[in-house]
C-alpha cells in the first residue's frame, strides 16, 4: 500500500469519530462552514446540517478537493 493511500485512510477513519458531532470546515478559498456531519466518503467529501452561515437550504455538501482544515466544534482564534 503507497503512503497517499494510507494517510487517506487515516483521515477517514479519524473523520468517522465525528460522525454527528458539530464541525467546521475551512475550504481553500479562506471561507468556513460549522455543521453536523451527517455523512462523508472515501474520496473526503461531506455532508453537513444546519449550517448556520448557509442561507439557501439545510445540507451543505463540501468537496473533499476543496477542504483545507477540519475542526471538532468551532474554531477559537487568539
Amino acid at each position: 500500500m503507497n503512503k497517499d493511500k494510507i494517510k487517506k485512510t487515516q483521515l477517514l477513519s479519524d473523520l468517522g469519530r465525528f460522525k454527528g458531532k458539530k464541525i467546521t470546515i475551512t475550504f481553500i478559498d479562506g471561507k468556513s462552514v460549522t455543521g453536523k456531519l451527517t455523512s462523508f466518503d472515501d474520496v473526503g467529501n461531506c455532508v453537513l446540517k444546519k449550517c448556520g452561515e448557509w442561507d439557501y437550504g439545510n445540507t451543505v455538501v463540501c468537496l473533499g478537493r476543496s477542504i483545507v482544515l477540519i475542526c471538532l466544534n468551532t474554531p477559537y482564534i487568539l
